[in-house]
């Protein structure tokens, strides 16, 4: 339905890149990447914005194109520094790839920029565990849970701190 809608929008006027982002969000939920990319390229070539840009590196990202979305991530970063969200995303890749240091620093970021985001205090968590800290593990995680109750699900389902609760 909303594919549609932005289709008829697209065909009375294509020059606003919101349609063409909007489509491509649309299409990135029903999980057809490829297509939701070339929206955003459509959309990019109307208007360079973060948001298109981090858009478009989430589906790269659930793609495993792990060095576009890192690319993506860091067009956005340049138009807008100040976005958690972009910084949290690169966390997870560098995560992905073994790269701790980058994700440390990614993730550190993305808290300094908004303390109230779940998923950086969770992946932060996650750094902590590694580095042997429980105290800090169950801050981050109280942070988390505070924000998103329905977090503790995936906690508890996380082979990663497995050893956290039996301690």
């Amino acid at each position: 339905e909303a594919i549609e809608a932005f289709d008829l929008a697209i065909s009375r006027n294509p020059e606003p890149s919101h349609w063409w982002n909007g489509k491509g969000i649309a299409l990135a939920k029903l999980k057809r990447y490829d297509e939701a990319i070339a929206m955003y390229d459509q959309a990019l070539e109307r208007c360079s914005s973060s948001e298109i840009w981090y858009n478009k590196g989430i589906s790269l990202m659930m793609q495993g194109s792990y060095g576009a979305a890192l690319g993506a991530f860091d067009v956005a970063l340049e138009k807008n520094p100040d976005y958690p969200q972009a910084w949290n995303n690169k966390s997870c890749i560098f995560r992905e790839l073994d790269r701790d240091e980058d994700a440390k620093r990614a993730s550190a970021k993305a808290v300094e920029i908004d303390p109230d985001m779940v998923n950086p205090n969770y992946c932060s968590a996650k750094e902590a565990v590694k580095g042997g800290n429980r105290n800090q593990v169950l801050e981050y995680l109280k942070k988390a849970m505070e924000l998103n109750p329905k977090i503790i699900e995936r906690i508890n389902e996380d082979p990663v701190f497995k050893d956290l609760w039996e301690h």
